[in-house]
């Protein structure tokens, strides 16, 4: 297997093109900003509705906007001249998030139907985890949330954790640098326009 540093992509990027960056508050996003970033591309815009204070990370030289793509009108201002759009703009989290804030989750629905008329890549996915992802609060994943449950339980002297399920369940996991280098991977090949990818 190669290492994320051996993996070449072409794609096809000057690097004053812009880039923009949906959901660029939350974890995978902030990640892939940080990743374009790293890479040396000079114009990207990151865009979230939550207040910047709010966002997991925020990347020096990337210009952030606060603004809610659900209205068309802030969806097409924020792609004017772009050269690539990355949408992870999502109410989304962990399956407490999920089950309880199901018509939240559904407010997506706005921001895909403004950003659609794109060359479009689908990507979904499973358990995204590392460095700056949430682990409380009902948006974390299974492997922050199992974590946080250990060190409470050892911190209260209650060894008991609620797990979900029946204990027969799988589960796959994504390690964030990982997530962020397929994400990066199927964007640029022609093979995968229009073709979701689990």
């Amino acid at each position: 297997m190669k290492s994320n540093s051996e993996v070449h992509i072409d794609r096809h990027l000057n690097a004053d093109d812009l880039i923009v960056i949906a959901g660029a508050g939350g974890f995978i996003a902030g990640s892939i900003c940080r990743h374009f970033h790293n890479l040396g591309y000079t114009r990207i815009r990151a865009i979230d509705r939550k207040p910047l204070p709010e966002w997991y990370q925020r990347v020096p030289g990337v210009e952030c906007l606060s603004m809610d793509l659900s209205e068309k009108a802030n969806a097409i201002r924020a792609v004017e001249g772009a050269a690539e759009v990355y949408n992870f703009a999502a109410d989304m989290g962990g399956m407490g998030f999920i089950e309880h804030f199901r018509v939240e989750c559904l407010r997506s629905i706005l921001v895909n139907t403004h950003l659609i008329d794109l060359e479009t890549h689908f990507a979904r996915f499973h358990n995204i985890y590392g460095p700056n992802g949430t682990w409380f609060g009902g948006r974390e994943k299974a492997p922050a949330a199992i974590s946080r449950k250990v060190i409470e339980a050892l911190d209260s002297g209650d060894m008991r954790i609620e797990i979900w399920g029946d204990g027969t369940q799988t589960r796959s996991f994504c390690f964030i640098d990982d997530c962020v280098l397929g994400v990066d991977q199927i964007m640029h090949c022609d093979r995968l326009i229009s073709t979701p990818i689990n």
